[in-house]
């Protein structure tokens, strides 16, 4: 896989590619990789060869006399993606391949690691089964299904070429981020690939279907992987301070600080998505960087890292473990925003929790490039929604454009149901079936004015 990003980058490099990152048209939610989806044939998400027409389609929108120009770098990229897979062995005009290359690409900047190639096949594989899986996508017509896969060819060398541009690591992993979580709707930090595939951290109950060539259904199954013991964490901290931020932003931005506190007086900068299979020593081997120590302060805690000696932190929350069975009212809800270059991005998060052990929990979020006041002629604005429900994509310009709607299939029993919290963990065992285990916390207020699931900090509403 090493071998075939840096062919990528080395062709996207050589030609006159756009500057913009266009979308691809292509999302797939998560957790259809997880579902228990049939083996599909190697052919299930193989298009008929034909001539390209998404060049012309991206450089519709631009002024007449760079149109020439536009369709030329886009046409130089579909061939530039078609070297890739000859020097790869890599079969052409395959949906599956195509869209598998890019979250490769994605979650290897984000993450700054190399997938391996076994990794790869296997999400080659579940990208393909869970297309031949889905209803949308076998009812979509074979022109729909071309645009398609020429549009995640197109995005696919753009994006390696993004890594391979001076933008700045800050920028980079942004952009990653932003990519993973547009064409998988979830949060980047709780995508995992190994050799056996891409898995959510906590989503086990569909990791297990998807790994059945049976067709059987893994109902209501207890999420596998021995739990971190809550007993051997005191608590969580986060902070909070303003800082100025030259690049990409040049503004002041909020950057937050977490950290999870053993017993044992060490701490971590390193909070996983879920306690499952997590191992602190493990996680200090490899991240030994993000080790700290911690002591109390009277009612408070201090922080010493390799940065300096203990230090009380700006505008601390305390967050505190669940008792076990214990419920909690309210929404909770938490808007990310971010900037790269000329791309914006948001997402959005709501859980709502109930005295009567019900939940509900429903993401949403939107992003646009290239529609800054003093954009240059002909270039093209990308722009997007998505939530539990679907997707729409629109690409325009100065002489019209495209816009491409994608459904997930998803219905209510997929974004509600019971919850369960012990300790450091929330058990969602959603209507349909599917069980996920997550890292949670609460504020020691008495209002809990904030909880933190997975990843992310939420006020209360």
């Amino acid at each position: 896989m090493k071998r075939v990003i840096a062919c990528l980058i080395a062709l996207c490099a050589s030609t006159s590619a756009l500057a913009q990152l266009p979308s691809s048209g292509f999302s797939l939610d998560a957790t259809q990789l997880f579902a228990s989806n049939p083996r599909a044939a190697a052919t299930a998400a193989r298009v008929a060869a034909r001539r390209p027409r998404m060049p012309a389609v991206l450089a519709a929108s631009a002024d007449a006399s760079k149109r020439a120009d536009a369709e030329r770098s886009y046409g130089q990229l579909l061939s530039a993606f078609d070297q890739v897979l000859d020097k790869s062995h890599l079969d052409h005009n395959d949906v599956a391949i195509a869209a598998a290359l890019n979250i490769a690409i994605a979650y290897g900047a984000y993450h700054k690691a190399e997938v391996p190639d076994a990794a790869f096949v296997a999400l080659v594989t579940q990208v393909r089964d869970a297309l031949a899986a889905s209803s949308t996508f076998a009812s979509a017509s074979m022109a729909s299904k071309q645009d398609m896969y020429e549009g995640l060819a197109i995005t696919g060398m753009l994006l390696a070429g993004s890594m391979g541009a001076k933008l700045g690591d800050d920028a980079i992993h942004a952009l990653a981020k932003s990519y993973l979580e547009t064409i998988l709707r979830t949060s980047a930090d709780s995508i995992q690939i190994s050799e056996r595939g891409l898995r959510l951290v906590g989503a086990t109950a569909r990791a297990a279907g998807a790994a059945r060539t049976d067709g059987a259904r893994a109902d209501d199954a207890a999420p596998t992987g021995k739990p971190f013991p809550s007993s051997s964490i005191t608590a969580l901290l986060w902070s909070f301070e303003m800082h100025y931020k030259a690049f990409p932003e040049n503004s002041m931005v909020n950057v937050e600080s977490i950290y999870m506190l053993f017993k044992d007086g060490s701490c971590t900068e390193r909070v996983p998505s879920t306690l499952d299979g997590y191992d602190p020593a493990e996680d200090r081997a490899a991240h030994p960087k993000s080790t700290c120590k911690w002591r109390k302060d009277g009612a408070s805690y201090q922080v010493a890292t390799g940065r300096g000696g203990f230090a009380s932190l700006p505008r601390l929350t305390i967050l505190r473990a669940a008792q076990k069975g214990e419920r909690l009212s309210g929404t909770w809800t938490r808007n990310k925003t971010g900037v790269v270059g000329t791309t914006s991005t948001w997402r959005g998060t709501t859980l709502v929790l109930g005295s009567d052990g019900r939940f509900d929990f429903a993401t949403a979020g939107a992003y646009q490039s290239g529609s800054e006041l003093d954009r240059r002629d002909g270039e093209v604005i990308v722009s997007g929604v998505y939530d539990d429900k679907g997707s729409v994509t629109n690409i325009s310009g100065d002489h019209g454009g495209t816009s491409i709607k994608s459904k997930t299939g998803r219905g209510p029993a997929d974004r509600s149901g019971r919850y369960t919290l012990d300790g450091f963990s929330i058990e969602l065992h959603y209507d349909s079936g599917k069980i996920e285990r997550r890292m949670f916390a609460i504020s020691t207020d008495k209002n809990h004015v904030f909880v933190r699931l997975d990843g992310d900090i939420m006020p209360k509403k």
